[in-house]
């Protein structure tokens, strides 16, 4: 039998029909039902936001637990067509979700103890929300930023007007909560909202008020607060209601298949003929730190040099099975320096040669 350098990923355990059938990446269909709402809000039709989905109106009154990102991209598009500018839609969308908007990882955040107790929550739970994004806490001095990182592409057309409202809401709802958070203190210092959508032309007038610095064109989504923040007290919820919801939100999570970073990986590095990207490279391409990217391959039991061994185990076996290329030359394509270092490692995958390989699968019929 030929062992990968990675074993197969285990059978899924979904939460939802929709994320069983697609490693399409999901969100979850509260934003569905804040979209619904506010909507209604500002006197939108339901007929008008779901055009070009596959959703129904019944849809949007019984959601199931996990929606596709594609369908929900769709809605906010249509949305973004009835509202406008892309900047104020983004505010007033962002103001209107709050912190139970979140569902159960708003409600686990509400019997946090401090603003690092939520922080941490939020970094740790975040993918139940939405399957592409990652966020992390960044310590520079006396400032700690929250990184958005992994925010998910928009594949329609206007795409850039959607990031832009996907960005500005984003931000503006986590600026929002923390003000509420912490109302009861009267602390020095102020936040300051990282975007890396343009700057517009004209800026909303909650923007231009907002008590803390605004900047545009940034190279990361950042929230950056006063370290001293993170332990100001906050008035906790019923703490057996945020067990529960901090259980619910770990059992989410295990049960997630996403497309998942290891899916997008392999991927990137199969693109690639010749020389395979280094680590920095694809923590680059992927919008977030090395150590990020590390810290989630850690998580799933695997390094950097297993994810490029597997890879390369892939095409390697592709090559030899449906080509005739000699080893020489599958080698440089797979980036290794010779052919000698190919057939070296493809033993320790296989136990074989890569010419006996070919030939026992040549023999075997397959």
């Amino acid at each position: 039998m030929i062992k990968s350098p990675i074993s197969e990923p285990h059978s899924l355990t979904a939460s939802s029909k929709i994320a069983q059938a697609s490693d399409e990446p999901t969100l979850s269909s509260d934003y569905l039902t804040l979209s619904r709402d506010f909507a209604l809000s500002r006197g939108v039709s339901m007929s008008a936001i779901l055009e070009g989905t596959d959703f129904s109106l019944a849809t949007l009154l019984n959601p199931p637990p996990r929606i596709p990102h594609s369908q929900m991209e769709q809605i906010m598009y249509n949305l973004l067509g009835k509202l406008g500018n892309e900047y104020q839609a983004g505010v007033d969308y962002g103001l209107f979700m709050g912190l139970n908007a979140h569902g159960t990882l708003g409600i686990a955040i509400q019997g946090a103890r401090n603003l690092l107790e939520a922080s941490n929550l939020l970094v740790q739970f975040i993918q139940t929300r939405a399957s592409l994004q990652v966020a992390e806490m960044i310590a520079e001095g006396d400032t700690v930023r929250l990184r958005i990182a992994e925010v998910p592409s928009m594949e329609l057309d206007h795409a850039e007007n959607l990031s832009v409202m996907f960005e500005i809401s984003l931000l503006i709802s986590f600026y929002s909560i923390i003000r509420n958070m912490l109302k009861a203190h009267k602390s020095e210092g102020q936040m300051e909202l990282s975007f890396t959508v343009p700057e517009p032309k004209v800026w909303p007038d909650y923007l231009q008020n907002l008590d803390g610095k605004v900047r545009f064109n940034q190279p990361y989504l950042e929230l950056a607060v006063p370290t001293f923040w993170l332990q100001l007290s906050i008035s906790p919820i019923d703490s057996e209601l945020s067990k529960v919801a901090r259980q619910m939100c770990a059992d989410e999570l295990r049960n997630l298949k996403p497309k998942d970073i290891v899916e997008r990986l392999l991927e990137k590095i199969r693109d690639v003929q010749g020389a395979k990207p280094s680590l920095n490279q694809l923590a680059d391409e992927m919008h977030m730190s090395v150590s990020t990217l590390q810290r989630r391959l850690k998580q799933q039991g695997l390094t950097f040099q297993q994810l490029k061994d597997k890879a390369r185990f892939e095409q390697a076996r592709q090559l030899l099975e449906q080509t005739q290329l000699p080893a020489d030359e599958i080698a440089a394509r797979l980036g290794f320096s010779d052919a000698s270092n190919f057939t070296k490692s493809f033993k320790l995958w296989t136990g074989q040669t890569p010419m006996a390989f070919r030939k026992s699968r040549s023999t075997s019929g397959v």
